[in-house]
């Protein structure tokens, strides 16, 4: 990516460290006026413009236009690398694969991660918890589904085999890290670990082997993030999509396919995003992805 230039509507702003987009990968770039490896020295306008690439010549690879945009929802290709451009309510995924949010299942709706004393458990004591709620019309199995505080399978708890809620229903979860997590599906249910005072935790289709795993039968179904005391529910997010353009390898004159996948223009104020990374907030930016199995 050494030598390229990503300008907008009325700025630009050249890249001089040597960096690669992986085959097939992904490279998020942060629009916040800022020096770095991984920032661009000007900010994408909320209002509307164009996100254009250019070679070390100054020639332009490709040019996508915007408009209006709105909070917390990004826009980009779908799938990556198409020409159509998709808006992402709830699928926020810069610097990863672009996806529409399709889940109905049931959803992260509350946590508590300093219980201190507001609700006891069943056990008598004050410990963080989760809220798990079902906006279906019909009760949810949950067995097999994994609840995490990180990518790490270390940090996952997998319902028991039984575990369900019933139509318009809640589940609640403890986080005890003093007791061992629950293997019965009748419940009470307690996750085997503590929540920190910030983190995230997802709800998963499947307990990942040491990350997510994005296919049919290991899908990131929900996310939550939180600060401090603050209790979220699941807010909205976006994702990214674009056209083709043409590029040239350094090592026999042509360079893999780039492209502009992506990008997030009116960030959200607060954390609670619905995004793979924990934000950090307030950011605009823009990813770039390849096509092709060079780097």
């Amino acid at each position: 990516m050494r030598g390229l230039y990503l300008g907008t509507s009325n700025n630009l702003c050249r890249m001089y460290s040597l960096s690669f987009v992986p085959p097939r990968g992904y490279v998020q770039l942060f629009a916040e006026e800022l020096s770095g490896a991984d920032q661009l020295e000007f900010k994408l306008p909320a209002a509307g413009g164009a996100i254009v690439l250019y070679d070390e010549a100054g020639t332009e690879l490709e040019h996508v236009t915007y408009g209006l945009q709105q909070t917390a929802v990004s826009e980009g290709r779908l799938p990556d690398g198409a020409a159509t451009i998709t808006t992402f309510a709830g699928s926020v995924s810069p610097g990863a694969s672009n996806y529409v949010l399709a889940w109905t299942g049931p959803v992260l709706n509350e946590v508590l991660a300093r219980n201190q004393s507001a609700v006891a458990s069943p056990w008598s004591n004050y410990v963080d918890f989760v809220e798990l709620f079902n906006p279906g019309g019909s009760a949810a199995s949950l067995a097999g589904m994994a609840l995490g505080k990180s990518t790490a399978a270390e940090d996952c708890w997998t319902f028991p085999a039984g575990t369900s809620i019933p139509a318009g229903g809640y589940l609640v979860v403890w986080c005890d890290g003093s007791r061992a997590g629950s293997t019965n599906g009748s419940g009470p249910f307690n996750t085997g670990f503590s929540c920190p005072a910030k983190a995230a935790m997802s709800i998963s289709s499947t307990p990942p082997p040491s990350r997510w795993t994005w296919s049919a039968t290991a899908t990131r179904c929900r996310r939550i993030h939180w600060q401090h005391r603050r209790e979220l529910a699941p807010a909205g997010g976006a994702n990214p999509g674009r056209d083709q353009s043409r590029r040239r390898h350094a090592g026999n004159g042509e360079r893999p396919s780039l492209q502009t996948n992506g990008w997030l223009t009116r960030p959200p104020a607060m954390i609670g995003s619905s995004c793979i990374t924990p934000p950090p907030w307030p950011l605009t930016w823009a990813d770039c992805s390849s096509a092709t199995i060079l780097p």
